[in-house]
């Protein structure tokens, strides 16, 4: 029981470290803290959430590559309540070339991506 304690005083403190990073490719947007998904992902702890605002500019533009567990939400998640919204733009991500690939690697499963548009052919793939 001792150890069960201990275990739990250290974890537990590590899951309330989550962080929420916005992400806004919007061009002379102040509030931010990333412009794309693949510096969002790199500078985002395991954890994190990446929050994405609508806008004219994909996110992806050289791919992305999640090697970490990440809740990635688009605007098109809350679009059921459109008076909220700052901006009524969807966060798109294009993958319209072999280059911009978007990939789940090892270090990734429990990821979670929501209320995007992808634009191009998306390919599902399972790590066993």
């Amino acid at each position: 029981m001792k150890l069960f304690c201990l275990f739990t005083l250290l974890v537990f403190p590590l899951t309330l470290s989550a962080k929420i990073w916005i992400v806004d490719s919007n061009p002379g947007s102040a509030s931010k803290d990333f412009v794309n998904l693949q510096a969002a992902h790199d500078g985002a702890s395991a954890g994190d959430t990446l929050y994405l605002i609508g806008s004219g500019v994909s996110y992806v533009s050289e791919g992305l590559n999640v090697t970490k567990r990440l809740i990635i939400i688009g605007p098109g998640y809350f679009f059921d309540n459109p008076e909220t919204q700052v901006s009524l733009q969807p966060a798109f991500l294009t993958v319209s070339t072999c280059n911009q690939t978007i990939v789940f690697s090892e270090g990734s499963a429990g990821s979670v991506m929501m209320g995007l548009t992808i634009r191009g052919t998306a390919y599902v793939n399972t790590i066993t």
